[in-house]
């Protein structure tokens, strides 16, 4: 009882294994491992492609305004002296960082008094300084429309935990501060994974929390609010009810510079601050109705959180923050159970696409085109939708099960051919098998048939009806099997199709399958003709010891012509083969060896296109039996560059142009030397001078153009 490969196994439960596979990759892309290593990181990076791509980003809030703390905030080398003698506050920012509070209390009282109607501080007043009750009491008064910043301080303790606690301003706060401060931590995911990323990139907002849930407790009111938040509910007057904090909403990022940023100092120079370009707005009439965020806005601050769009101002994080609040525009993330759900359905879709489709490139296409439709519809429900679907999982499972489905196809197609071909290579040519499995469009237009020209060699085994008569049968078959496995390897190996076997005889032909060209083609012929007679010798010789082997001499003829190439015979038994007067005159010329004594006969197209290649004797201008066209025939005497023209060739070859202008005398003297420099006994020799003999005595006719009839087949 025969075995079955584990891939014919395989094949047979082809749909249970691609379905397997598909719920092994679904079970994978569930561990939290595998979403914390690889799933989360490049779902970020999905989401941040989805923010950049497509249309332009969301224009900046018309009702929002930035101030901010630059570098010439610092120096004032953009102000004359009288200009900084004019104002305490400008004075006092000449000072180190930190500055004096009274600068921020002024800053407020002077944005207030100019018609803002809101202001939030994007600093966080730690610690006691010079000022602070000047703050205090400008917070106090203007309290209805002013929040200040406050953050989370993240400690280890001991055993390696992280825990947070509120760095509050407590020195400049008045009574009952609570509607005052706002926190300035930007982030809820990369606040929970600040530990592991020092510089996160920043893209859901966070309005909301409590320190019990930012220390890990669940389950506490979020009772602190954002400082963007609280801006706009002081700017709008009212309480604002943002997303809940159990759904992943990202900001409406309006890209990067975005926002003008007004100097501190530009407040406290009249000219800058009430100045009107031509056609444009004054900074005083800029700020009149609108929210106000006033922040860092020099590197040594070092305030600045990375975004999808790349680095950002802190201070205008906050302004877009509170711009996607304010438009109610911010993005929401599916919950985690759409994730799974997608990812499931994906690879269900792609195990019907692997087990329906059969081409490999219908297949490949197939995946391809639900890939790029998922992405597309991703990207539809982010920009259109402000939905964040699942990228990552979902497109990871399709690409995985679609390769895995691809390459299990390739190895079950490739185990199959190699299988065929092993069955093909018993019955059918080599070339004929690769033509069936590689190219079957080509092969089936074969099949109908069509013209072509082909090189064509028959090479048969000289007395083999009284080998069978003088022989044992067992020992025949060998002989023959020794034979023909040297024989037909080198057709192989010169790429050549073995057509057939005609009992002790071998069909050969080049251009029928597939064409290297006619000259190329003819060239492999000969040089298997060659290399066959050098593997009889050496046959030959290695049976001579051998008491069960007889000495086997063969007969070549080849020629090369147009055939009629297709599949002929009965439905029941067909054969690819080839037709025509090529053909035939190759058997004529295999058969017509024995007439002139030699083992291979060659047709004049052939040596036309192989005399660069190979040194040929002429045999004969014969006329077939059943034909009245000459063809004339050559001799191989072997390759050029293996064996060297002969010095004899050319009286020889003068000898047969004697012959056939019907100067006998001089053909026959011309012929004897020649004859001399071969052998005694050259058959060839020997017939030109006994016809030029006989057609002295008997003159051929005046239109004799040199041919000879073959009495026999």
């Amino acid at each position: 009882m025969f075995l079955k490969s584990p891939l014919s196994v395989l094949r047979n439960y082809r749909g249970t294994v691609i379905g397997v596979f598909g719920l092994l990759i679904f079970g994978a892309l569930q561990l939290p491992s595998i979403n914390f290593a690889y799933l989360t990181g490049a779902e970020n990076h999905l989401i941040d492609l989805r923010y950049r791509i497509g249309k332009k980003v969301t224009e900046p809030h018309k009702d929002i305004i930035l101030i901010g703390v630059t570098s010439s905030s610092f120096s004032l080398s953009e102000l004359s002296e009288e200009e900084i003698k004019a104002s305490e506050a400008l004075q006092l920012m000449r000072q180190p960082w930190p500055w004096n509070r009274k600068v921020h209390a002024a800053i407020l009282d002077k944005l207030m008094a100019d018609g803002a109607k809101a202001v939030a501080f994007d600093f966080v007043f730690a610690g006691a300084k010079d000022g602070d009750e000047d703050l205090r009491l400008a917070l106090e008064k203007h309290r209805e429309s002013v929040v200040i910043g406050q953050m989370f301080v993240f400690n280890e303790d001991d055993r390696k935990q992280r825990s947070a606690s509120m760095a509050t301003p407590e020195t400049v706060l008045p009574q009952q501060s609570e509607d005052l401060v706002g926190f300035v931590n930007v982030g809820g995911e990369a606040v929970a994974s600040s530990s592991i990323d020092t510089n996160p990139v920043i893209r859901n907002v966070w309005y909301k929390t409590s320190l019990f849930k930012i220390n890990g407790s669940d389950g506490f009111p979020d009772d602190l609010k954002s400082l963007s938040l609280l801006a706009v509910e002081k700017f709008t007057e009212r309480p604002v009810i943002p997303p809940s904090n159990n759904e992943t909403i990202y900001a409406d990022f309006s890209g990067l510079d975005q926002y003008e940023v007004i100097k501190a100092e530009t407040l406290f120079v009249p000219k800058l601050w009430k100045n009107r370009p031509t056609g444009g707005q004054s900074a005083q009439d800029k700020i009149k109705g609108k929210l106000v965020f006033i922040g860092p806005a020099a590197e040594i601050f070092k305030d600045v959180q990375n975004t999808p769009y790349g680095p950002m101002l802190g201070v205008e994080f906050q302004a877009n923050q509170a711009a996607t609040l304010l438009r109610k525009s911010w993005y929401t993330k599916v919950k985690k159970e759409w994730e799974s759900g997608l990812t499931a359905l994906v690879i269900l879709l792609v195990s019907a696409v692997l087990w329906k489709v059969k081409q490999p490139g219908l297949k490949g296409l197939g995946i391809f085109a639900m890939a790029a439709l998922y992405f597309v519809a991703a990207i539809y429900e982010f920009k259109v939708q402000r939905l964040v679907f699942p990228m990552a999982m979902p497109l990871t499972g399709l690409f995985l099960h679609g390769a895995f489905g691809l390459l299990f196809d390739f190895i079950l197609e490739r185990h199959e051919r190699q299988r065929v071909r092993s069955v093909l290579d018993r019955y059918v040519s080599k070339n004929v098998a690769s033509l069936i499995l590689t190219d079957r469009e080509s092969f089936e237009s074969t099949l109908k048939g069509s013209k072509k020209g082909v090189t064509v060699v028959f090479s048969d085994i000289r007395g083999f009806t009284s080998m069978t008569e003088a022989t044992d049968a067992t020992h025949l078959v060998d002989q023959l099997n020794e034979y023909f496995l040297q024989m037909v390897d080198i057709v192989l190996k010169q790429d050549g199709t073995l057509q057939k076997y005609i009992g002790d005889a071998i069909m050969a032909v080049w251009g029928d399958t597939h064409s290297n060209g006619a000259e190329v083609d003819a060239e492999g012929a000969v040089r298997t003709a060659y290399l066959m007679r050098l593997a009889l010798i050496k046959l030959n010789d290695g049976w001579k010891e051998n008491p069960n082997r007889m000495d086997l001499k063969i007969g070549i003829g080849i020629n090369y012509g147009e055939a009629v190439v297709g599949n002929i015979g009965h439905p029941q038994r067909m054969e690819f083969t080839v037709l025509g007067d090529a053909v035939n005159l190759a058997a004529r010329l295999e058969s017509g060896t024995k007439q002139y004594h030699t083992d291979l006969l060659i047709g004049e197209t052939v040596e036309k296109m192989t005399r660069a290649k190979f040194i040929f004797r002429i045999a004969d201008l014969m006329v077939v039996k059943g034909k009245t066209k000459p063809v004339e025939v050559f001799c191989l005497l072997g390759p050029r560059g293996e064996v060297e023209e002969p010095a004899w060739l050319e009286l020889y070859h003068q000898g047969i142009k004697a012959y056939r202008t019907q100067r006998f005398d001089e053909a026959i003297q011309l012929l004897e030397e020649a004859k001399k420099a071969i052998s005694d006994d050259d058959f060839l020799c020997e017939m030109y001078i006994l016809r030029c003999k006989e057609y002295k005595a008997t003159p051929p006719p005046a239109t004799w153009d040199g041919s000879y009839t073959l009495k026999d087949k």
